[in-house]
């Protein structure tokens, strides 16, 4: 006589069930591909000049081609990044400021302490996610066209760091109202960064504001 072993078909159901809420669970979790970015957008009809400071380390500025956009991943246990900004080789800079710190959140800001190059062509710096109880100044800095913004650090003492959740993706736009000069931006598009380097003795005194953040990270 042949019986039916009903017991296994239970036990398959339930190695699926469980199978299926083990990895509806991967699904929901944040991946380390999913790191998140800083993101430089060049809309200002001519290059502009970059350079990334990180870990007390000097950088050469590099053009930023117009309607090109800069990469570079958020980094946790960083003393912090600016990326200097520059609408002339060896002219003001302005500073888009971020620590991804240990406690899991990125902050950040916009500094015109060492100058304002865009003043008159606005700039904004936009979280790719929104404002909640948990994080309320996770949002947007926009410094429209002025001869002062005060979304911005206009002085050592002021307070304008905001505060996001880590997996954020963080976007400088510069030239927003208006272009640096006649003609279109190309494409939008991707440019990689050189190699970092020394740079010169002026811009050497400016990259050691950078530390800025970090200290505004650890008194806040």
């Amino acid at each position: 006589m042949y019986f039916k072993p009903v017991y296994k078909t239970k036990m398959c159901n339930s190695q699926l069930a469980l199978l299926t809420g083990l990895l509806a669970l991967l699904i929901s979790m944040p991946s380390a591909s999913a790191a998140s970015n800083a993101i430089v957008i060049n809309q200002c009809g001519a290059p502009i000049y970059v350079a990334s400071v990180k870990n007390n380390n000097n950088a050469q500025p590099w053009a930023l081609p117009a309607g090109q956009r800069y990469t570079e991943p958020l980094l946790v246990k960083s003393s912090g990044v600016s990326i200097k900004v520059q609408a002339s080789p060896g002219g003001k800079v302005a500073q888009f400021e971020f620590t991804l710190a240990s406690d899991g959140k990125v902050y950040y800001d916009i500094s015109n302490i060492d100058g304002n190059p865009f003043a008159a062509h606005g700039v904004s710096l936009v979280p790719s996610v929104k404002s909640s109880v948990a994080n309320p100044t996770c949002v947007a800095v926009d410094c429209p066209p002025g001869a002062r913004c005060d979304a911005a650090y206009n002085l050592p003492d002021d307070v304008r760091t905001k505060v996001c959740p880590g997996m954020t993706d963080l976007v400088f736009t510069l030239c927003t109202k208006s272009p640096l000069g006649g003609g279109g931006g190309a494409t939008a598009g991707s440019a990689p960064a050189p190699a970092a380097s020394t740079v010169s003795k002026s811009t050497v005194s400016k990259s050691k504001s950078k530390s800025r953040i970090q200290r505004r990270v650890e008194v806040e």
